[in-house]
This record gives C-alpha cells, structure tokens and sequence, in this order.
C-alpha cells in the first residue's frame, strides 16, 4: 500500500485489510481461505452490527479510533502496485465515524492491550476503554474494572513498595527479578523483598472463589514450595484480607482505594477530572 493510500486512511478515517486483488469478502474466493475466513468474519459482522474500532496506520504514530455504523458497506479502494506488471492493489474497506486521534500518551494506553498477531481481530481486554474513549473523548478510570489486566498487575507491584501495604503486613518489594505479568501462568509478580527473601504473587480480578483463583493458587502454591517464599500474595477479586494454605489473599479494591490517594499514581494510570475531585 503505498504512502498516499495511507495518508487517505488515515486523514478521512478508513480501515482496510488486503487479501488477494479481487472483489469479494467470502474466504473460499481467495487463495489462503482459512486467514482470509478470520479476518473477513471480523469484518463482517462489524460492519454488519456495528461497533468501535482502533487502529494503527504506517507510518502514522499512535492509533486512530471511531465507530462503524450498524449496516456499513464494505467498499473497494484500488491503486497501482509499484510494479506495474502486477496491476492493481485492491482493498477491503470500511469507514470510520466520530474519528478521534489520540495523543502519544492515551493511544499508548489504549494500544496497550492490542493483540500481537492478525491484521483484523477482536480486542477483548482494552474493549471497554475504547468505546468509552470514542464517547468521552479522553481515558476515565472509575474503578479497579476500569483498569486492564496489565495495569491492575503494575498497580499491585507498585503498592507492595508503599508503606500503606506494609500496614497490613504485606511484604515489601524492593526490587523486580522480572517484568510484571507476560501472561506467565505461575507468578506475576517476581521480585526480592527489603530483607532479601523472594516476593511472588499473582494479580486476577476473578472472584476468590472462582475455579480460576483456585488454579493460580495452587501454581502459586507450587512454586513457593520451591523457593522458600514466606509471604506469597493473591491479589483477586474479594471482600476481606484472608490467609490459607499458606497464602495471602488480598482485595484489589483495597489496592485500587489505596493507589488513588497516591498523587503520582493517579496521574500516571489517567485519574482526573470531575470523577476524582
């Protein structure tokens, strides 16, 4: 694609996807059917019911984001390839309404959660905020739900360095032994306390008793038989401070009502505005 049909992309608002040089959406026309199919089902049913979209456009920094609306048509734009042997380049289109360009700072909060692989997919995790993005005009953060799952793992790490987390007995981290999170199985949290001892913990914000906490409990459990980790900490979604097995279980709300009195927390994760004053 070359830099002016991006420059069109970008400037009116449009969002393509290029598979094979012909006019058809259905995924046996083309020659790769099974990549074709998941995308152009994607395609489909957003333009059929309409939904929010974010994009990334070459060489354009940031991210652009709107609406599809409910019944669009998915149009055809075509260009000459450089080569001029191979005819012409033909995309799959749609277009974009109440379009919004973010600055650097909020498209990398939104874009923090975009999937790795696909040109065309659905977001699951970052959904929410860039509907709401679309609506409000800018990133809000009400609650600890607001947060996505990377941020909710970084809160976590941040407040076991604060005194407020060592009033309640918490552990202190002094230094990470690995980033936080990377969808690891075992431990999000991988550090070294003030006394030199291992910190592993794990962030989710499924209920404490969910099959999904018990799981991560248990490979918690696991590895801290291993390590010798006195204080291993499950962060979840819960009512009150609990400890068994060996494991401490603390509430994420508790975390995220105790982060927002951090002055410097709450400018970084995006806390203001009437919904925090």
């Amino acid at each position: 694609m070359s830099g002016q049909l991006r420059k069109t992309f970008w400037e009116e608002g449009i969002i393509g996807i290029h598979y094979d040089d012909i006019e058809s959406i259905v995924p046996s026309d083309h020659r790769d059917t099974q990549v074709a199919e998941a995308a152009f089902t994607v395609l489909n049913e957003i333009a059929q019911d309409g939904g929010f979209v974010c994009a990334t456009v070459h060489p354009y920094p940031g991210c652009m984001i709107g609406r599809v609306s409910r019944g669009s048509t998915i149009g055809y734009m075509q260009e000459p390839y450089n080569d001029k042997g191979l005819g012409l380049l033909l995309m799959k289109t749609i277009p974009l309404r109440d379009v919004i360009r973010p600055n650097p700072l909020d498209a990398n909060r939104l874009l923090i959660g975009q999937p790795r692989q696909g040109t065309l997919c659905r977001w699951n995790a970052p959904r929410l905020r860039v509907q709401r993005y679309v609506e409000d005009g800018r990133i809000v953060i009400r609650g600890v739900d607001d947060l996505l799952p990377y941020e909710q793992e970084i809160m976590c790490s941040e407040y076991l360095r604060t005194p407020t987390a060592k009033l309640h007995n918490l552990p202190t981290l002094a230094m990470l032994r690995a980033p936080v999170g990377r969808n690891r199985a075992t431990v999000d949290i991988d550090a070294i306390t003030n006394d030199g001892l291992p910190l592993l913990a794990q962030v989710t914000y499924h209920h404490r008793t969910s099959a999904e906490v018990e799981e991560k409990a248990r490979r918690l459990k696991e590895l801290v038989s291993t390590n010798e980790c006195p204080n291993p900490v499950m962060f979840c979604n819960c009512d009150a401070e609990t400890a068994e097995n060996g494991i401490r279980y603390f509430p994420l709300n508790y975390v995220f009502n105790e982060m927002k009195d951090v002055p410097v927390w709450k400018r970084v994760i995006g806390m203001t505005g009437p919904a925090w004053q």
